[in-house]
């Protein structure tokens, strides 16, 4: 009878076993498979959404900034246009004074 009864509860052991890994694979493994590929297609499609909203602040930023660009470009190219007048005229001061000078220092010596 002890054998008898060590083997029904070697068995009802197995039973249990097998029923927890079952529950813990689910009952289906094909089935198990399937439900992960879902949640990867979940994850994929929020990523995707994400990325997608990214992608249109980044063009609303691109068109909105458009014209900013522009009117600093055309204000750079105005400023540097005053500055070569700048530079010009400070050269021809430069120049009148160093003739300047060199007129003074040679009276000086005279």
């Amino acid at each position: 009878m002890k054998v008898s009864a060590s083997i029904v509860a070697m068995s009802l052991f197995g039973l249990a076993a097998a029923t927890e890994s079952e529950s813990e694979m689910g009952v289906n493994p094909i089935r198990r498979v399937v439900t992960l590929m879902q949640e990867m297609q979940k994850e994929v499609e929020a990523e995707g959404e994400t990325e997608k909203e990214l992608f249109e602040k980044f063009m609303c930023y691109c068109k909105g900034n458009n014209g900013d660009l522009k009117k600093k470009i055309t204000e750079s190219a105005s400023t540097e246009e005053a500055m070569k007048c700048k530079v010009e005229s400070e050269t021809g001061e430069k120049k009148q004074v160093d003739e300047e000078l060199a007129a003074k220092k040679k009276e000086r010596t005279e």
